[in-house]
């Protein structure tokens, strides 16, 4: 849930909040010499909504598997890099959206793990099993 979330929101951040903030032109419309097999393109540069998501599934996917999620890193990176030698981005454009996505990854960590601690804590003591010291656990041990 996290991992969805977060991409989510790194990516709606990014397309629908922060570019028309920031309303950088992409190099392949910029730059001479820049092509890309797409031609030019409408849409704005900074930041760049893949490589935010990238970012926000990164975070996501270390907070979860620990070391592991490592194994994620090169797939990141080479979209990212993908996204500068194709034209369409800045390497900053990538940078910042690396940033933003791992801020907001985490913040999506922080959010599904605080309403897991408040769902445990709200159910009735029934659900959660029971408890030392219960009426259960005495009749089982006497």
């Amino acid at each position: 849930m996290a991992l969805a979330l977060g991409i989510l929101a790194a990516d709606q951040t990014a397309s629908h909040w922060v570019k028309p903030i920031v309303e950088r032109p992409r190099p392949c419309n910029v730059l001479e010499g820049v092509l890309t097999p797409m031609g030019p393109r409408s849409s704005l540069s900074f930041p760049s909504s893949h490589a935010a998501n990238m970012g926000a599934a990164l975070v996501l996917l270390l907070l979860t598997f620990g070391r592991w999620g490592w194994v994620f890193f090169p797939l990141a990176l080479a979209s990212g890099l993908s996204r500068i030698y194709l034209g369409l981005h800045y390497p900053s454009d990538v940078m910042g959206g690396y940033l933003l996505g791992a801020g907001i990854g985490w913040g999506a960590w922080r959010v599904v793990e605080l309403l897991k601690a408040r769902s445990s804590r709200s159910r009735p003591r029934a659900a959660r099993g029971p408890t030392r010291g219960s009426r259960k656990d005495r009749r089982r041990h006497a």
